[in-house]
């Protein structure tokens, strides 16, 4: 018979003397659960403690004020939290990741009274009590977009979208500092962002290879995030004929067929533009009948010139060349949507839900009371081209007709708006009657006798015609 004998060196597995307790293990926890397992034993569980893991900075550490989120989403990378300060109204969005060990970071996209257009007003408005709604959504690896609502109360604002974009050459998917704004400002982010139309001028005759016939020219614009406001109503028709210019005879300068090469193009300005916006496209219409629209093409695409002083630009329309649009598409308008409640993304498309539209609260009675006190005067318009008052002495004898040659000069007309005053037009080397393409163009006639409606035609802040208010009909002496 043989006998063994054990020795234990480091105590038993489960004892509970400090003395004898094994390498690299630990005797005291707080914050675990006692888990009794089905074959009798235990294991100690260690719960997930507190710790502290970030702290919201605003704007970019230039306040210390304490700021209170009211909303955020994003993914599990990163979220978009929406804040605001409940004493001054100053608003903010930033962004916050957390790694692995719970260590949080945070990072100012946007705050509204660092706005570069509106600096130090609480442009984005956020309201402790509106509700947030909000969806995250990739454009693509790189470009990031966050669309939210907050409510239909009397404060709420319209649902707007927020794109910054990610660089992987700075840092990680959860590295705050990987990710900036591409929005800078609180008008850009509004999904139906504010306009205000401009005025486009026929300025002269160019060089170039139109065709003959018809154009009108519209515009839009668009914000460095890629939304464009609706086309503005286009002009009327500019005329456009192979013929040139006669500086003898008037007669020689008439319409020719349509639809042929010309060697002539048209420069135009865009007087008044919104330099909210960061880009400009100009689009024009070819007709060569009264019938329809033969083309529809945008020409000119650029960057708003914002250092003019009369925020206007001229563009030069030389040829046919350019991007089609389709025509319907530049008629169309969109109602405006004032505030929601809710909103979802599905298939590239957004909803929304519970929303106030942005009508015209105008009654039928206050319509009225606008239109009660209009008076209709009938305006003769002596052409420049009469150039004598042949008429009154019955002495000097009219010229040949012609005798009629091009002038460079202005013509003005008057601005009946709230502001008043008066808009110059330039006329270059053309005749200033009905022959000359900037006169056809803005001194539209009537006709002795017969009786025309007229309305004035209201537009929102959007840009959009709302509705027309007829104001009556007036028969032409």
């Amino acid at each position: 018979m043989k006998s063994s004998v054990n020795k234990f060196s480091k105590g038993l597995i489960n004892d509970l003397n400090p003395i004898n307790q094994p390498n690299q293990s630990y005797q005291d926890s707080m914050g675990g659960n006692l888990i009794y397992n089905a074959d009798g034993n235990y294991d100690w569980v260690v719960s997930n403690g507190n710790q502290f893991s970030f702290n919201i900075i605003p704007d970019s550490g230039s306040t210390t004020n304490k700021y209170t989120p009211i909303g955020g989403v994003g993914n599990s990378n990163i979220k978009i939290l929406f804040s605001v300060d409940e004493v001054t109204g100053d608003s903010e969005i930033g962004i916050f990741a957390m790694n692995s060990d719970g260590i949080g970071s945070y990072k100012t996209l946007y705050n509204d009274i660092s706005d570069p257009l509106t600096p130090n007003v609480q442009s984005l408005a956020f309201q402790a009590n509106n509700q947030i709604e909000a969806r995250f959504l990739y454009e693509n690896d790189d470009l990031i977009r966050i669309y939210w609502c907050d409510g239909v109360k009397s404060d709420s604002n319209p649902p707007r979208v927020f794109t910054f974009k990610y660089d992987p050459l700075i840092g990680s998917e959860d590295d705050v500092t990987a990710y900036s704004a591409l929005t800078t400002t609180a008008h850009s982010m509004n999904i139906q962002a504010e306009h205000n139309p401009g005025i486009i001028k026929y300025q002269e005759q160019i060089a170039g290879s139109l065709l003959s016939g018809v154009y009108q020219y519209t515009y839009r614009l668009i914000t460095l995030d890629g939304y464009a406001t609706p086309w503005v109503t286009p002009t009327r028709r500019y005329f456009v004929t192979t013929d040139a210019v006669n500086n003898t005879n008037w007669n020689l300068y008439e319409m020719e067929v349509s639809g042929i090469s010309s060697p002539h193009g048209n420069r135009i300005e865009i007087k008044g533009i919104d330099t909210r916006y960061d880009k400009i496209e100009v689009a024009f219409l070819y007709s060569q009948t009264d019938l329809q629209i033969d083309e529809s093409t945008i020409f000119f695409k650029g960057n708003i010139v914002k250092t003019n002083p009369t925020d206007s630009m001229f563009i030069d329309h030389v040829s046919m060349n350019g991007t089609p649009v389709i025509a319907d598409t530049i008629a169309t308008q969109f109602q405006g949507i004032k505030a929601a409640k809710t909103l979802d993304i599905k298939d590239s498309l957004i909803y929304f839900g519970n929303i106030v539209e942005n009508l015209s609260t105008i009654t039928d009675a206050e319509a009225e009371a606008i239109v009660g006190s209009v008076e209709f005067t009938p305006v003769f318009k002596d052409m420049r081209s009469d150039e004598e008052n042949y008429k009154s002495t019955g002495v000097i004898a009219p010229p040949l007709l012609t005798h009629q040659i091009p002038k460079t000069g202005t013509t003005v007309r008057q601005l009946h708006n709230a502001i008043g005053g008066t808009e110059t037009y330039q006329i270059v080397n053309d005749y200033v009657n009905y022959k000359g393409t900037q006169i056809d163009n803005m001194y539209s006639g009537y006709f002795r006798g017969e009786t025309y409606m007229f309305a004035f035609q209201l537009i929102d802040k959007l840009g959009v015609p709302v509705f027309a208010i007829n104001l009556g009909n007036l028969k032409i002496p």
